[in-house]
């Protein structure tokens, strides 16, 4: 699948799986902003928020959501970090992973290390 058709068939789910879980401005203000974008007029604006939320979960907001008691979430999350690295990969963009933040850890069941949430999706 082509990676601009599965953008514009994901942008939604990713925006609505990032905004219930995060409380954070900016990061929701990036949500806000690839809304309304259409990969066709706005393919540097994307690639740029794309980046920005895929390095907010990298910071360590995907260990904190796969620490969440409810499956469901989990699984989201996975599915739209997975999505995030998928178009970083697919759309040639540079990016460097972000120095971790400290966080409280609650178990290690969905260890960041876990290779099937570090693989990418096949467009």
């Amino acid at each position: 699948m082509n990676v601009k058709v599965l953008f514009e068939i994901e942008k939604n789910g990713i925006i609505a799986t990032i905004e219930e879980y995060s409380t954070e401005n900016f990061v929701n203000s990036y949500c806000n902003m690839l809304k309304g974008l259409e990969y066709q007029k706005d393919e540097e604006m994307i690639k740029t928020l794309i980046t920005k939320l895929l390095a907010w979960y990298d910071e360590g907001s995907i260990d904190e959501a796969l620490q969440c008691d409810y499956e469901p979430s989990r699984r989201k999350h996975i599915y739209t970090y997975r999505l995030l690295r998928t178009f970083v990969k697919e759309m040639n963009i540079d990016y460097v992973i972000p120095k971790k933040r400290k966080i409280k850890e609650k178990d290690t069941r969905n260890s960041f290390d876990n290779p099937a949430l570090m693989e990418d999706l096949h467009v």
